[in-house]
């Protein structure tokens, strides 16, 4: 028992030491609390918005029925749907549903950034249009009534690339089986990389966790980069990397919501999530050396990439201390109960300790994503019960899919169609 005691206080300090590392990134959790204030502009930018749809007809009439029905002008936008068939039925519902809409087809597409650059590239071709921004929209997504006024407010920031609220579409159903115990885990993700991430980073002027969907851009940007050059998996993580390099600002607006299709089944959940984690790899597999000697060249630049270099740090050394602990004293225990040492029992429940642990952790993470964006977590009491009890588990997958994406090869995700929901 003694031995156990001991392997235990080493095992809580290693975790102590880690949680004194991501005091800083915990610190930006409770900028979520605090309502950001609310920008004016007054002047109406020009805004293309920009659908990557290859195969999305099941769903996309949600979205072009949304963007029909903004209260920003119709006259200070236009729509920009691509596909890879010209007999794909989009075409038919983007002309049927809108009026500004113009329909791209490119064939054989193997990344969405493929469709975004030849949009992009059309447009800078095009000398009888010009746009002030860009936004790009995922065909399952739908907008707020207010999205496209409230990111035209956001401008006024000054930032180059600006990013709004997510919140999941299946929260504004009643139907249970879009809001499964998946959907709504996958749900939490969002005041997780929003909320609790990207409004304090833009309080501390810190790169932010972007993501593609409603992500703006501003035509200083775009036509910088000649288009979209971006191949990889995630392709919106490479936008941070020319954020960094180039000086552009970034801005989250948490007051321009845009509604996310979440996965309803735990199959498809995880097959998402591996797309990101994957993505991730191959981006900081292929930036991380780059962004960390700009950094030594530059403190302003090390400031800012502190979280988006080394944020994840002090997780991997809570999760791998626990790893390594709990498979420890479990053969460990294996070893005494081989000797029929009457103490074997006492390693085991050791390991329990650590994984009880473990999940603390993520309860707790989970309790205070649960507070945060009240005025769109649409989850009953039941709902966010098996959340905060059962999301834990599901959490503590990401350490498989983790260590999955890392050894598998580069190429071994495409842009595959993805399981769609009808609502």
């Amino acid at each position: 028992m003694q031995t156990v005691l001991i392997i235990l206080a080493v095992y809580f300090l290693a975790e102590l030491i880690a949680y004194l590392f991501y005091i800083p990134r915990m610190k930006l959790w409770f900028y979520g609390y605090k309502k950001q204030e609310k920008l004016k502009n007054d002047k109406k930018a020009k805004f293309a918005l920009v659908i990557p749809a290859r195969r999305e007809s099941v769903i996309i009439k949600r979205l072009f029925d949304s963007i029909k029905e903004q209260t920003y002008g119709k006259e200070n936008f236009d729509v920009y749907v691509i596909v890879d068939d010209k007999n794909d039925k989009t075409i038919e519902l983007a002309n049927q549903t809108l009026t500004n809409v113009r329909t791209l087809v490119l064939e054989n597409q193997t990344r969405k950034a493929e469709a975004l650059d030849y949009c992009f590239q059309t447009i800078l071709a095009d000398k009888s249009v010009s746009y002030d921004n860009y936004i790009i929209i995922d065909a399952d997504n739908e907008l707020s009534p207010n999205f496209l006024e409230e990111m035209n407010n956001a401008i006024v920031s000054g930032a180059d690339v600006i990013i709004p609220r997510k919140t999941p579409i299946n929260w504004k159903s009643k139907d249970k089986k879009l809001r499964t115990l998946s959907a709504n885990c996958s749900a939490m993700t969002w005041p997780g990389v929003d909320t609790m991430g990207n409004k304090g980073k833009c309080k501390t002027n810190s790169t932010l966790a972007l993501c593609g969907q409603g992500m703006m851009l501003s035509h200083k940007v775009i036509a910088g980069l000649g288009g979209y050059p971006f191949r990889s998996i995630t392709e919106d993580y490479e936008i941070a990397y020319e954020c960094i390099c180039k000086g552009y600002n970034q801005f989250f607006y948490e007051h321009a919501i845009i509604y996310s299709e979440e996965a309803i089944t735990h199959k498809e959940f995880n097959k998402r999530r591996m797309r990101w984690i994957k993505g991730f790899t191959q981006f900081t597999s292929k930036y991380n050396k780059k962004v960390k000697e700009l950094a030594k060249k530059d403190p302003e630049v090390k400031r800012k990439t502190h979280f988006f270099l080394y944020g994840l740090y002090p997780l991997y050394a809570l999760g791998g201390a626990t790893g390594v602990f709990f498979f420890g004293l479990l053969i460990y225990g294996i070893v005494l109960a081989c000797k029929c040492d009457p103490a074997f029992y006492w390693p085991f429940i050791g390991a329990g300790i650590c994984l009880a642990h473990f999940y603390l952790q993520f309860f707790i993470y989970g309790l205070i994503c649960l507070t945060q964006d009240k005025d769109t977590n649409r989850m009953t009491k039941w709902e966010k019960f098996k959340v905060l009890f059962l999301s834990p588990f599901i959490t503590m997958e990401y350490v498989y899919i983790f260590i999955f994406a890392f050894i598998t090869p580069y190429d071994f995700l495409t842009w595959k169609p993805v399981e769609r929901v009808k609502f």
